[in-house]
């Protein structure tokens, strides 16, 4: 079985066909493994099963080909488009369509990259800027050594 995939080459995206075992086997769903051992038991239950499904898969397989979707490799950014994007953020962490579009052409990634690429940093923003609160709040909660020493001095004296 052959399967797709889409890998970035520059700024365009090239689909290539792949022997299925060096995607990820050649399975239609994630492999798991099971801890009790009760696959086990019934080999030649399992031996039938992969054989119907193989000879399944075999006849199916021009329809799935045409259906499956190909796989997106992840992006990796540049530190130049990294700074475009940095600065463009820190003007506006919500650009409008014209000024992704305008990212688009600066960095040469593709819209969805660019739309993706702010959703996650306001994202983990956001995040951040919780986190702190909750830092701060604590911080503020816990008396400091010196103030508490000092109000029992203040209060000795008078």
């Amino acid at each position: 079985m052959v399967r797709d995939c889409a890998v970035l080459v520059g700024a365009e995206s090239v689909v290539v066909s792949v022997p299925a075992a060096a995607v990820g086997g050649g399975g239609n769903g994630p492999s798991r493994s099971s801890g009790g051992g009760s696959s086990r038991s019934h080999k030649g239950d399992q031996k039938t099963t992969r054989r119907a499904a193989a000879s399944a898969a075999e006849a199916a397989e021009p329809i799935a080909a045409a259906q499956q979707k190909t796989t997106r490799v992840r992006t990796v950014l540049n530190e130049k488009q990294l700074h475009t994007l940095r600065t463009c953020y820190g003007a506006n962490p919500r650009p409008d369509a014209l000024m992704k579009e305008q990212l688009v052409e600066m960095t040469g990634l593709s819209p969805r990259v660019i739309r993706v690429w702010f959703q996650n940093k306001r994202c983990k923003d956001k995040k951040r800027s919780i986190l702190m609160k909750q830092i701060q709040q604590q911080h503020d909660k816990v008396p400091h050594p010196h103030v508490s020493l000092l109000a029992a001095m203040r209060s000795e004296k008078g």
